[in-house]
């Protein structure tokens, strides 16, 4: 994530290349409580411009989630002492192409996901699969419960972590049947704009399995757990 309150597009874009899951806050209210009240499978780096990395990194430093911090400077960089005093800060300096560098140096991406893919769908959404498959070649998918059901049962996959994606209704239909299976990691459920279920979501609080519940499958992809060597989402203040 990156915290910017006038927005360098030069950094923002190479931040992106980096990671497409980029989050840009301007307010450093708004970074908190994202930190804060927002389920973090990956630990998180900051990437901060100018002195919003002094108001913030002290209120965030000791925060679990928070992995390290990156700060860039448009302006003199001299006063930097302060950082001094902060371990997770790995970096000050005026150079974009230094911020990309370490980062890019520090943490290897690989987009291979920990555990396998199931999707249930029985409206056959060809642009949400193709997205998913691209994540993992060897997904299955169903389209009735009963099948589904089968291969969480199957003495093939009982040590096989998984993680499930269902689409609307489904989910509410599933996901109590098969919430206690010890091989079913994480639930994904994506509500298809337009329908109407989109906001009956109160019955997923029940189960803490249920990662996300969204109209938007861009959100579904980006957060799956990856095999990455330290952490995830990138966050810009």
């Amino acid at each position: 994530m990156i915290l910017d309150d006038h927005p360098n597009e030069i950094l923002q874009n190479q931040l992106y290349r980096l990671d497409s899951s980029l989050i840009v806050f301007k307010r450093i209210d708004l970074c908190l409580n994202y930190v804060r009240s927002t389920v973090h499978i990956h630990p998180l780096i900051l990437v901060t411009v100018n002195a919003l990395g002094r108001q913030i990194v002290p209120e965030i430093h000791s925060d679990n989630r928070l992995n390290s911090v990156f700060i860039y400077c448009t302006t003199n960089g001299d006063k930097i002492k302060w950082t001094t005093k902060y371990n997770k800060i790995k970096l000050v300096t005026m150079n974009v192409s230094g911020v990309i560098n370490s980062i890019r140096n520090e943490y290897v991406y690989d987009n291979t996901l920990l555990w396998h893919l199931v999707c249930l769908d029985d409206r056959n959404d060809k642009e949400l699969q193709g997205h998913l498959y691209e994540l993992d070649p060897s997904m299955s998918i169903f389209d009735q419960f009963d099948t589904c059901q089968k291969y969480f049962n199957s003495a093939n996959n009982v040590m096989k972590p998984t993680i499930l994606v269902s689409i609307n209704k489904m989910g509410r239909q599933f996901v109590p049947e098969i919430h206690s299976n010890e091989q079913l990691k994480a639930i994904y459920i994506f509500i298809c704009p337009g329908t109407n279920n989109d906001q009956k979501i109160n019955w997923t609080k029940k189960y803490n399995k249920v990662q996300l519940y969204c109209v938007l499958f861009n959100l579904v992809l980006t957060s799956f757990p990856c095999r990455l060597n330290a952490c995830a989402p990138i966050l810009i203040n």
